[in-house]
Order: structure tokens, then C-alpha cells, then sequence
């Protein structure tokens, strides 16, 4: 048989998709056993870094993520499922196994739909749960016969799989609402082990920092307010990242909060490194309750303590392993009065800062790569 993949990035494409996706079909290389012939991945990413062991395809669709607008992204993730599906006939057959990663949701229905017309198992790798995700952002009514349409299309895709292979135990229980009958699996996201054997100098001014996509979800208004907050404090707030709210964060005239807008995935993880203490900050809601942000993991892996909002699985993950603090979403005050005793009472920052590298070993993304290699390959 072979085990056909479709990821909508691999590197060099900067983020945690990518470098998910790479730690993924590497193990499945590796680990593969001889009733396995051929590894085949299909990607948007054009120019994508060589993989040994993999043959890579990439489709021509143009850019689809989610800074865009949704109408935008609709057509784009359209396209991109239909540029895949013509590459499908001559890749993967009845005998062979489909892996298909979300993001792009739609991509990954209209892949699941394929598989299932031509009878071909499917195994699907999950981020983030449709249509709940347009619900939330207010980007579609959840009464609406659009969601309906989706929510069912959703059902349909993870009744056919062989394998739903989840990040967080929040979207286990997510699918499982939707189709009772699915074989779930969950495997956190986890950090790439390089990331603790940085060790770059802390900036001698206590700085708290946050980074990565600023779409919806992410409090950025929030985020200002707690640097207005600490200004008073010699505490800086270091900033990196890009979205439909980066042009509020970019507006911002504080002297303590320091945007850096959109930097390269090393170049960010440098920048972080130099830090005393990560930021989460979400916006309330279930999909936020269920989360465990990849720049959580990030930060573990590189040794930060980590403060987060709202209650959610990730700071439930913080607490229980002393790596950090879960607050309310927008409890501001409370989550400054929490930096100013870090910056005050240097132990206390050096004993969460401990724990990180201590439960950080089990948690590489190399590591949980093997473990979704080994579920897909046991199909």
C-alpha cells in the first residue's frame, strides 16, 4: 500500500502548521514498516524543503490562511480541494491510506468526500473544530442554513474516517458531540525539541511577551491594556505577530509595548527566548476552553512560565505542572499584579521556570510526531 498526505503547509512556510506536518511525515518515513511502499505528500507550499523518504507535490492555488476575510478564504480553501483532488487519481487507490491535516477546512471536506466516493480510507488530523470556529468569530449564525450545511458535512467526514487524530482533549469531546460513533485519538501539538537548548540572554528590563496569529480569537485589546498597566512598572510588553488585529497593536503608542509586526518562525523564537514570562491572551468561549495554543507549548519548550486566559485546558495542563497561571478572560488587573510579584520575587520565577523544563522532555514535537505516525500506520 501507500499513505498519501495532504498538509496545507510544510516548511519553509513559517508556523506551527508546517513544522507539525514535517515532524509527522518524518516518523511515518522512519517508522514505516515493509508493507508500506511509497510516501506521497500533497501541500499548497510552493518550493517546499525536501523531505527523505517523501515525495512531494505541490498544487499551485494561491494563498489561503487566516488573515483573510471569509469569502476569501471560502474561495481559496475551494480551490486549493479541488487543485489536490485532481492530483488524487494517480497518488492513492482503494488499497492505500489518505491522511488529510486541517487547516484548510473546506479543502479537507471536499478531500474526505473524494476518499469516500472512491472508497479510500481516510484518516483525518484535526486543529480546529468547523463550523464552530465561523460560529464564534461571528462570521456565520449558528442558526443559519449555511452552518447546518457545514455541521453536516463535518458529521459526514468524521463518521468516514478510519482515524481522527485531535490536539487538545477539547476537541475529542467536540467531535464526539457531532459524531458519537468516530474513533478519536488525541495528541497534544507539543514544541520542536531545538527549542530548549536556546539559551540566549534575558533583557535586563522584565519583559513579558506574545506572539503568533492575531485573528478573533486573541485579546489584543487586552493585551494593551495590561502594557498601559505595567508602564508605570519598567516592565515592557514585546509583541510579534500578524492578523486582522495587528493593525490595533500597531497603533498602539505606549513606550513599554514593543510590536515587532511579522518575523520569521526563528527570528520570533529568538526574540521570545529573551523574555521572562509568555502571554496567552483569548477571548472567552468554548473554542478558547478547549484550547492549548501552539504558543503555549512554545513558550514551555523554551523555558517560560506562561500566564493565560480564559480557564481553559492549557492553563488547566500550567497549573497542574506549576508552569504558569490561568485568569478570566480581560482580568487584567489581576494578571498584572501576577507579573509585577514575578519581576519581584526572582524565585518564584526561577521555580515555574524549573517545572517548564522539567515536564517539557515528554512534549517534543518530535516525539508526538511518532505517536500520530504510529495511529496512522496502524491502519
Amino acid at each position: 500500500m501507500d499513505i498519501v498526505l495532504f498538509f496545507q503547509h510544510l516548511p519553509p512556510f513559517p508556523g506551527a502548521g508546517s513544522l507539525r506536518a514535517k515532524s509527522v511525515i518524518d516518523a511515518i518515513v522512519s517508522e514505516r514498516s515493509s508493507a508500506v511502499k511509497d510516501v506521497s505528500v500533497i501541500t499548497s507550499t510552493h518550493e517546499a524543503d525536501p523531505i527523505p523518504g517523501a515525495h512531494i507535490i505541490s498544487v499551485v492555488s494561491g494563498k489561503v490562511d487566516n488573515s483573510q476575510g471569509l469569502l476569501i478564504r471560502i474561495f481559496g480553501e475551494v480551490k486549493l480541494g479541488l487543485a489536490a483532488s485532481r492530483r488524487l487519481p494517480t497518488l492513492v487507490a482503494a488499497e492505500d491510506l489518505f491522511v488529510i491535516s486541517t487547516p484548510a477546512y473546506l479543502t479537507a471536506l471536499i478531500l474526505s468526500t473524494y476518499a469516500r466516493y472512491r472508497n479510500i480510507r481516510y484518516v483525518v488530523e484535526l486543529r480546529d473544530i468547523y463550523p464552530q470556529v465561523y460560529s464564534e468569530s461571528g462570521l456565520i449564525n449558528k442558526g443559519s442554513i449555511l452552518y447546518r450545511m457545514f455541521a453536516a458535512f463535518s458529521r459526514r467526514m468524521y463518521s468516514g474516517a478510519e482515524l481522527i487524530v485531535v490536539a487538545t482533549h477539547g476537541l475529542e469531546r467536540a467531535v464526539l458531540e457531532d459524531a458519537p460513533t468516530a474513533h478519536v485519538r488525541c495528541v497534544y501539538n507539543g514544541y520542536p525539541a531545538r527549542l530548549a537548548e536556546i539559551s540566549a540572554p534575558k533583557h535586563r528590563k522584565f519583559t513579558v511577551c506574545f506572539h503568533g496569529v492575531m485573528g478573533y480569537f486573541q485579546d489584543i485589546r487586552s493585551l494593551i491594556d495590561l502594557a498601559s498597566i505595567l508602564s508605570t512598572e519598567e516592565i515592557d510588553v514585546l509583541v510579534i505577530g500578524y492578523g486582522n488585529q495587528a493593525e490595533l497593536a500597531r497603533a498602539c503608542d505606549l513606550p513599554n509595548f514593543l510590536f515587532k509586526g511579522r518575523l520569521s518562525f526563528e527570528d520570533t523564537i529568538l526574540e521570545i527566548s529573551k523574555c521572562h514570562v509568555g502571554l496567552c491572551l483569548r477571548k472567552s468561549g468554548s473554542i478558547s476552553e478547549d484550547s492549548f495554543p501552539v504558543k503555549v507549548w512554545e513558550y514551555l519548550g523554551l523555558g517560560l512560565p506562561t500566564l493565560v486566559t480564559p480557564h481553559c485546558e492549557a492553563g488547566a495542563f500550567l497549573e497542574d505542572n506549576a508552569c504558569g497561571i490561568q485568569f478570566e478572560a480581560g482580568a487584567v488587573k489581576d494578571i498584572a499584579m501576577k507579573i509585577i510579584e514575578l519581576k519581584q520575587k526572582s524565585e518564584l520565577l526561577s521555580y515555574m521556570s524549573s517545572s517548564c523544563k522539567k515536564v517539557r522532555t515528554q512534549y517534543t514535537r518530535e516525539r508526538l510526531g511518532i505517536e500520530v505516525a504510529h495511529l496512522i500506520l496502524e491502519n
